[in-house]
């Protein structure tokens, strides 16, 4: 997808369109031969398909990808209630996306600024902090390797955290 040319991405919007519109019109025939709830996310599925084919071209990335991430989660509550009488839902993101304020430069309104508002005191924003961690992510040279982040300095939450006689903290 990175490395489409824009025409080529709009050709695939299109066509992802159709595969939206063709869903829906056989949405009794998909329901028969499976159930609603295969249906469900199958249109799902198609939606993020298309919302991601869209980010590759437009001028406003990170307020459509935040926007596109809300209502994604405002969906999976949705279906979480009709398919499975779920009271709720737990998410996991970065900090910039699901707190209920927005600090990305760039955005508009974060995710979570979003379903702030629109579900009020019923949405919860918890922010994680480590010390110390390591992942593994490709290095310069493309080669999977494992780095190791640690938080410095004595104002840092984790630092103060980690010092404490405490294993989990919340």
């Amino acid at each position: 997808m990175y490395d489409l040319e824009e025409n080529a991405v709009k050709e695939a919007i299109t066509e992802l369109e159709v595969l939206q519109e063709e869903l829906t019109a056989h949405k009794d025939s998909i329901i028969a031969a499976a159930d609603e709830n295969t249906y469900d996310l199958s249109c799902e599925y198609a939606k993020c398909l298309l919302e991601n084919t869209k980010l590759r071209i437009t001028d406003s990335y990170g307020t459509m990808r935040d926007a596109f991430m809300a209502e994604h989660v405002s969906l999976l509550y949705d279906f979480e209630q009709k398919h499975y009488d779920s009271k709720g839902i737990f998410i996991t993101g970065h900090n910039g996306h699901v707190g209920k304020t927005n600090a990305t430069i760039g955005t508009e309104k974060s995710a979570g600024e979003i379903l702030s508002s629109q579900y009020k005191d019923q949405y919860y924003a918890l922010g994680t902090e480590f010390n110390n961690s390591r992942f593994l992510a490709p290095d310069d040279s493309g080669e999977r390797k494992e780095f190791e982040v640690q938080n410095k300095g004595d104002n840092r939450l984790a630092v103060l955290l980690n010092e404490s006689d405490q294993d989990i903290l919340y």
